[in-house]
């Protein structure tokens, strides 16, 4: 049993890690501040805060972690109760010490992290002039454009009032620079979608009302290609389509196969549902698949492509350790769709072997 001066030591002891040694500046000393809440203590984080420190580039928004093992107290001030969580602090504009927090609840890449961040630090809706239209147009994955003339005030209203509505989600901007629109072969009023995730942009071209740009948001913004989601399972596991699953170790991966196999998904969009699985999240499910060809998970490379027939539950395979070429990927699909194919058969030895990046096992940049 504990003595009086044991539990006593105990006790202090137990207060003293419960001192933060970080205080809580953070909520005041800047504007914005991205925080991430994690531990040293455990391992299989520890990844995590690398990614995290990657993604605080060109960034006028502080990124802090906080080790919840040596700033106990702070973490329960802020009810952490999981690790590792992301949270945004912005001060207030108007003066006063209040502090709004945003939990991040998506995608936890760089990438995605990044995307978060800078659509919190540009204005609502930008007025774009010249020459920063190049840089501005690939700012984030979405980025919408109204092309408006000078006198467009009731549809520059419009579009202000979509924008305030959706300005969390995706980067507005707006020209009235005719010249911009004509580089585009764009006429004069129009909106266009710049989707630099797979450069599949959409163009709306006319008069448009809040409602109407909203609903063609919609529909244009979606990628053909989507990252696959187990709360969405009944959109992969179509019984009248066959289901893609692209799996990939990192941004990068995703978006350059992404960005190449998208008009081959809009081709087969009918017949076909495409898939990008990240490793790091679904690998179990990869694993599944893969063992009914004789693949063990050590010898898995990414990218990594597996065709599925929920109908049926058939299975095919893309060469392990070959380039994703379009050309083979399609003469795949419709060997399956031709009913020329069986379960099991793999497709792809004619392609070319992987290199660099693209051949690289293992490593993966999600939270």
């Amino acid at each position: 049993m504990y003595t009086t001066a044991l539990l006593a030591t105990s006790l202090l002891a137990f207060a003293s890690a419960l001192t933060p040694s970080t205080s809580h500046e953070f909520l005041t000393s800047h504007d914005k501040s991205l925080v991430l809440f994690t531990s040293h203590t455990l391992p299989s984080i520890q990844h995590h805060t690398s990614i995290f420190k990657s993604a605080d580039r060109n960034s006028s928004t502080h990124f802090q972690t906080i080790d919840c093992d040596q700033d106990a107290q702070l973490c329960l001030d802020h009810d952490i109760n999981s690790y590792p969580t992301i949270r945004l602090f912005e001060k207030s504009l108007d003066g006063t010490e209040t502090v709004r927090m945003t939990q991040y609840r998506g995608p936890r890449t760089q990438k995605a992290i990044q995307g978060f961040v800078k659509r919190r630090e540009v204005p609502v809706v930008t007025q774009i002039e010249g020459a920063m239209m190049g840089q501005f147009n690939r700012v984030d994955d979405v980025v919408v454009v109204a092309y408006l003339s000078k006198d467009d005030a009731t549809l520059l209203e419009g579009f202000r009032t979509v924008a305030r509505e959706l300005h969390r989600d995706y980067v507005f901007g707006h020209t009235d620079d005719a010249s911009l629109a004509a580089a585009e072969n764009l006429s004069v009023p129009s909106i266009k979608v710049f989707k630099n995730a797979d450069n599949d942009h959409r163009t709306l071209s006319g008069t448009f009302t809040s409602t109407s740009l909203a609903s063609f948001l919609d529909t244009a913004v979606p990628t053909v290609i989507r990252d696959f989601s187990e709360k969405q399972i009944d959109t992969f596991m179509q019984r009248d389509k066959l289901t893609v699953y692209i799996f990939t170790a990192t941004d990068s991966q995703a978006t350059s196969l992404r960005q190449n196999l998208t008009p081959l998904a809009k081709k087969y969009e009918k017949y076909v549902v495409g898939a990008i699985a990240d490793v790091s999240r679904h690998g179990e499910m990869a694993t599944n698949f893969l063992v009914r060809f004789g693949v063990e998970e050590t010898e898995m490379k990414t990218p990594c492509v597996v065709v599925h027939a929920p109908l049926n539950d058939n299975v095919f395979l893309y060469e392990p350790g070959k380039k994703i070429e379009v050309v083979v990927l399609e003469g795949m699909l419709m060997g399956i769709l031709q009913g020329k194919a069986k379960s099991g058969d793999v497709f792809g030895k004619e392609a070319a072997d992987m290199e660099g990046e693209e051949g690289q096992e293992g490593g993966h940049d999600e939270l």
